[in-house]
């Protein structure tokens, strides 16, 4: 796997965390960590924001007509 930040090779490893194994690539070059679970959250965030951007265009929208 390579790194989405620097594009170099990802190394798995399995950490345990709060009493429990967690599972995440760590980039050997940039540091950055990837697990399903912040991968998922990342993802989250950038549908949401797509999602207000979206709203946001509506209102103006709506507000120019009026």
């Amino acid at each position: 796997m390579h790194c989405p930040r620097c594009r170099c090779n990802m190394i798995h490893e399995k950490s345990f965390t709060l009493g429990r194994f967690l599972y995440l690539w760590h980039c050997l070059i940039c540091g950055g960590i990837y697990a399903p679970v912040i991968v998922l959250n990342h993802l989250n965030q950038q549908e949401e924001m797509v999602f207000l951007r979206r709203k946001a265009r509506e209102n103006l929208l709506d507000e120019e007509m009026f």
